[in-house]
């Protein structure tokens, strides 16, 4: 288990460390105001978390309980049916968001989160922590490229170039990683629907957090001005970068937990989870 989160651990550094380097970058090239909008707008992006991580989220606990042998990537078309929904909403909070922008966005999201929930259910967490490193990797280079070799300052377009090389990249990584033996599509009315019913309340739990988080930015940048938006997002940055060994920790937990309730071992696990705090 230790070197499990040791192998997320190692890349989680190196994810953050690309992610601060890439927020110096535009920071030299944006202003204060301009960066603030930005982190605004990727901000509201992420909030396609909730159309896409409670649903794997409960697969992964099914995966487990039930032992599948093969993962259904089927559930990913729930997403897919409740993209449309969503640009709609985010378009009502923020009209710069392109189609486009937010197509590649909700590409790169679903297959590097269908990509880590199935490598996840496996335990392979070399390659999930690849898929972190590879994806910030894609954004950070790109980055360096629209800055200075293409030369341009449009944090729009520096979005829709960020995630079209990650959204190839999380392509070509699913392509590598995922075994034709390993998986199924099963996109059958009848198993979605016994999926969401049963998980309906982690489903909800899970969905509450991203929109937490919008909540507090969305009234935050309806009440600061533009220069204290700007110096609120980099805080938030740092901030978040301070978390780093939280995420291997549960990532492993989460698993170990599942399978140790499946015996009834609540106690064993409690132990395991005091002994990595």
């Amino acid at each position: 288990m230790f070197k499990n989160i040791a192998k997320i651990l190692s890349s989680h550094i190196i994810v953050k460390g690309l992610g601060l380097a890439n927020v110096a970058i535009i920071l030299t090239i944006l202003s204060v105001k301009e960066f603030g909008e930005y982190s605004y707008l990727l901000l509201l992006l992420h909030l396609i978390a909730v159309i896409i991580d409670p649903f794997l989220s409960s697969y992964l606990v099914d995966f487990k309980s039930f032992n599948y042998k093969k993962y259904n990537f089927g559930i990913i078309i729930v997403s897919v049916i409740l993209s449309p929904f969503a640009y709609a909403f985010f378009k009502q909070l923020n009209v710069e968001l392109t189609v486009q922008l937010f197509f590649l966005f909700s590409a790169t999201y679903i297959i590097s989160a269908g990509l880590k929930s199935f490598l996840n259910v496996k335990e392979r967490y070399l390659e999930y922590g690849l898929v972190d490193v590879i994806r910030q990797t894609s954004i950070f280079l790109s980055t360096l490229f629209f800055f200075y070799i293409y030369e341009q300052k449009e944090y729009i377009q520096l979005l829709e170039l960020n995630y079209l090389i990650s959204f190839i990249s999380m392509s070509l990584l699913a392509v590598l990683f995922i075994k034709a033996a390993d998986v199924y599509f099963d996109y059958s009315f009848v198993a979605l629907k016994k999926l969401i019913v049963r998980s309906k309340y982690l489903i909800l739990y899970i969905a509450l957090v991203p929109f937490i988080a919008f909540i507090d930015s969305y009234f935050v940048e309806r009440y600061l001005t533009e220069q204290d938006l700007g110096l609120y997002s980099f805080s938030l940055k740092i901030y978040n970068i301070s978390l780093m060994l939280v995420v291997p920790i549960f990532t492993v937990l989460n698993i170990k937990q599942i399978e140790i309730a499946q015996k009834k071992e609540y106690s064993r696990f409690l132990q395991l989870f005091l002994c990595c705090q």
